[in-house]
């Protein structure tokens, strides 16, 4: 019995990867929310709710005189945000709620994009199904390698952790702004592993772009001397910060024309 509990414990918390490449050829790398996180994000915005409803409750009996039409229209909504909150918060929030923001997991496509309405609705409307049948919410998630329920496999998305994400918009923010003409600098990018390309990504833009100190400035510097270094080149007075983006925009061009 021990046993079954400690492996139904690795497999409800157990993290994943999940390693795509979307329709621009971009090799995306994404680690599934584990079905623990997610069923706390539940509990969270669930309790929110609550507390909200517990409020109305108290204050549209006091407030509202409910013999005219209008009051009672208003309470009618103020009653339906709960039940529409999650459509409205992930489509608005890019794939959040306050409990996915809590425990560090988002909802994006499963090709790397933002959620779009029609996935969100979709989700959202599955999502009553799987409310009153548990076990048909909770199977299938733990019967799938990407722990994706019912809602998700409908919709096309994914549940991810939120710390993977980020790195994936920037290298497609990045290979967005490649044009057809675009022509590489730097052949050695080919040779970037996924795993380098995205501590580039974190070290350009958490350091770079929000650069606030000189402490931040050191660290692009050291890690753009560090590439130079190991593939032989002179870095000469190049822009440390441009010079790492560049890499990222030729690493994304030669994976498109390596999978073309």
């Amino acid at each position: 019995m021990q046993t079954i509990l400690i492996s139904l414990a690795h497999l409800v918390l157990a993290y994943k990867k999940h390693n795509i490449v979307n329709s621009q050829f971009v090799h995306i790398e994404q680690t599934p929310a584990a079905i623990g996180f997610r069923i706390l994000a539940q509990m969270i915005d669930r309790g929110i709710c609550i507390i909200y409803y517990i409020i109305i409750g108290s204050s549209t009996a006091t407030l509202f005189d409910f013999k005219s039409i209008i009051p009672a229209i208003i309470a009618i909504i103020l009653y339906l945000l709960p039940v529409l909150y999650p459509l409205i918060s992930e489509w608005m929030f890019n794939g959040l709620t306050i409990g996915k923001k809590a425990t560090g997991i988002r909802v994006v496509m499963q090709d790397g994009q933002s959620v779009n309405f029609s996935s969100c609705f979709l989700r959202w409307v599955l999502s009553f199904i799987e409310v009153y049948f548990f076990c048909i919410g909770i199977i299938p998630m733990m019967c799938n390698k990407m722990n994706m329920r019912i809602g998700d496999m409908a919709a096309g998305t994914i549940v991810i952790r939120e710390n993977t994400s980020s790195l994936s918009y920037q290298s497609l923010a990045l290979f967005s702004s490649l044009s057809s003409t675009y022509e590489p600098k730097y052949p050695f990018a080919s040779n970037l592993t996924w795993g380098q390309v995205c501590f580039i990504n974190e070290t350009t833009y958490r350091f770079g772009f929000y650069a606030a100190n000189k402490r931040d400035q050191n660290n692009i510097r050291a890690l753009a001397q560090k590439i130079a270094q190991t593939y032989n080149f002179d870095l000469g007075d190049r822009n440390p910060n441009t010079f790492l983006q560049d890499i990222v925009k030729d690493y994304n061009y030669y994976t498109w024309h390596n999978n073309v």
